[in-house]
């Protein structure tokens, strides 16, 4: 191990009152955690990801309420295109 490195694991095991190689497999185990994915996510970044997910699903309802409203208004310009009206029967001819 490189003396740098090996002196900040002193400092910071000191700190937390650890053996430089209980700080050292500490580490190991954190870093093996974090390359599985496998790790607590602060508060701020939990609230930020529901977040984002809700405005995903605000936008999707969005899109498909927008949808619906051009699909009703082209099935309404077509119907008045074609000139068919509900309002007179076969019988009554203009």
């Amino acid at each position: 191990m490189h003396p740098d490195v090996l002196e900040r694991a002193r400092y910071w095991a000191s700190r937390e009152g650890l053996s430089v190689n209980e700080y050292i497999a500490a580490a190991v185990e954190h870093r093996i955690a974090n390359a599985n994915n496998n790790y607590d996510l602060p508060v701020l970044e939990v609230q930020r990801l529901n977040q984002v997910v809700d405005a995903l699903n605000t936008l999707a309802t969005n899109t498909q309420n927008l949808e619906r409203v051009v699909f009703d208004g082209l099935g309404s310009l077509l119907a008045l295109a074609r000139g068919d009206d509900y309002l007179l029967s076969a019988d009554q001819e203009v």
